[in-house]
């Protein structure tokens, strides 16, 4: 189900997907897809799930609201990674369900979805947060998205210290206007530029459409 609505709040909606959650350590990002679920990469949370936990019970937190509250979800619905993925065959996704017993933060507000039409790719600009190693409570970077590649669409960010490490898998890209574009899959390193790959929002949305209790929202 699609809900129109035109507010959000980055900062609200970006969940870390802990594979401790007694350190608290981060193996990437989602986030709120709606009041009741979780949107993120498929291998971020294969990196949660252990074998003793029959339930796929995934712990998350919300690092950027006060008092960054940890919360209980489950794996409902999972997509394969695949090693060379077109952009129309979305793959490496998993939404995950907060359980009933977990209580969501009142701050918390899910993203916004924008379809970045064909003429507004060419170096349209964007941000993301991720949780590398070397900055676990979050690390913003500036891109700009150069086109569609065989992984996704392309994202060039300036290269800086640190900048290429795992933890922006499964991030939300934003835009300007806060909205969610894309949703971040990989990424790689070159001798002056790293890239990131995501997943365009028209393909996000499609695939939350066949969970249809997930209520997304739709600029």
């Amino acid at each position: 189900m699609t809900e129109k609505i035109s507010k959000s709040n980055p900062n609200h909606a970006l969940v870390r997907i802990l594979y401790d959650n007694e350190q608290r350590h981060s193996n990437g990002a989602g986030f709120l897809a709606d009041k009741k679920h979780i949107i993120t990469c498929a291998h971020v949370v294969d990196g949660c799930i252990h074998d003793e936990n029959d339930e796929k019970i995934v712990y998350v937190d919300f690092p950027l609201i006060r008092g960054n509250p940890m919360i209980e979800t489950r794996l409902i619905l999972r997509r394969e990674p695949v090693s060379d993925p077109t952009v129309e065959q979305t793959s490496d996704i998993a939404i995950l369900e907060i359980l009933p017993r977990a209580q969501l933060p009142d701050m918390a507000c899910p993203a916004i979805l924008k379809d970045v039409g064909e003429m507004e790719i060419f170096d349209h600009p964007v941000r993301i947060c991720g949780f590398p190693e070397y900055m676990e409570h979050g690390d913003w970077i500036d891109g700009r998205l150069k086109g569609e590649t065989g992984q996704g669409i392309q994202i060039n960010h300036k290269l800086t210290s640190g900048k290429g490490a795992p933890g922006f898998s499964g991030a939300p890209v934003w835009n300007k206007d806060k909205f969610c574009v894309g949703m971040v899959t990989r990424i790689t390193k070159r001798e002056d530029t790293v890239s990131t790959y995501m997943i365009p929002a028209k393909y996000l949305s499609h695939f939350l459409k066949f969970h249809p209790q997930c209520k997304i929202r739709e600029k």
